[in-house]
């Protein structure tokens, strides 16, 4: 149970390049906040600033706030209170604070405010770093390192979540790892290059769920099917599509593919280079 909650934990690590940002919007005080100190500071890290605008007609923007904090490197919060919420933070950026809490890893949601506010009782267990807003160079200077030190937290936590996984790994899940990596990485295809000679596999990229009484890497299926359910249990490889036999319309090979996790662990540990 214990390894679960790290593999789970991996997938609320943001593997874009993007850091979202959530913030009051209409506000006149607040844009130079965004161009003059969040722009810049985020920039200034080689990440891309990002936020949800108001959006000029109806529609819901609740689906571009799920996916902006779902790929996000990190999540910037700013609970400042703005004109129309006096003293309390503003509503929005407090609902867009409640889903990066639950669907990513605290380490990885920066909660920042104006120097001199009061952080409402409700919130105040929340650890919440200040910007002095009437200095803009201290703001920005003060924000990057917010940024830097997170990074360097959300990199120390994903080395962390590597070796656990690929320490409850048995021989079996290891020697699967590192022979379906040779050829999803392309290094079968690249060594075979280099020799001048010829490589063809039909699904580079993806391998079948290995199937029928066979030696595979020196196991037998009895020890393959277990070992390939826990695999995808860890979330280190997942389902992604099925061929279809046109001939009855029955699906005749199932493909998998390595997740992130997966990639992370088979690219650090099986010394395929």
């Amino acid at each position: 149970m214990y390894p679960m909650i790290y593999f789970q934990s991996f997938r609320q690590l943001g593997s874009g390049n993007e850091v979202f940002v959530a913030m009051p919007m209409g506000d006149s005080d607040f844009e130079p906040i965004w161009t003059d100190v969040y722009e810049n500071a985020i920039k200034s890290i080689g990440l891309r600033p990002y936020r949800v605008n108001i959006p000029k007609t109806g529609d819901s923007i609740l689906i571009d706030i799920l996916r902006g904090l779902r790929r996000a490197r990190l999540v910037l919060v700013d609970i400042s209170p703005d004109d129309k919420s006096g003293e309390y933070p503003n509503a929005n950026v407090m609902y867009e604070l409640g889903i990066a809490h639950t669907i990513r890893l605290p380490e990885t949601v920066i909660v920042v405010h104006r120097k001199g506010i009061k952080i409402p009782f409700d919130i105040s267990h929340i650890r919440a770093l200040e910007y002095d807003s009437s200095d803009v160079q201290s703001a920005r200077e003060s924000i990057r390192s917010y940024l830097d030190s997170a990074l360097a937290n959300g990199l120390s936590l994903r080395d962390e979540l590597i070796d656990t996984v690929w320490s409850v790994m048995d021989p079996t899940c290891r020697d699967f790892i590192a022979h379906e990596w040779y050829i999803a990485s392309g290094r079968a295809a690249q060594i075979s290059k280099d020799k001048g000679e010829n490589y063809y596999h039909p699904h580079p990229g993806f391998f079948k769920y290995p199937v029928g009484n066979y030696i595979y890497m020196g196991w037998k299926d009895e020890q393959l099917r277990p070992a390939f359910g826990r695999l995808l249990e860890y979330g280190i490889v997942e389902a992604t599509e099925t061929q279809w036999d046109i001939v009855g319309n029955k699906p005749r090979l199932a493909l998998y593919r390595f997740t992130a996790l997966g990639e992370a662990v088979a690219d650090r540990f099986t010394n395929i280079r």
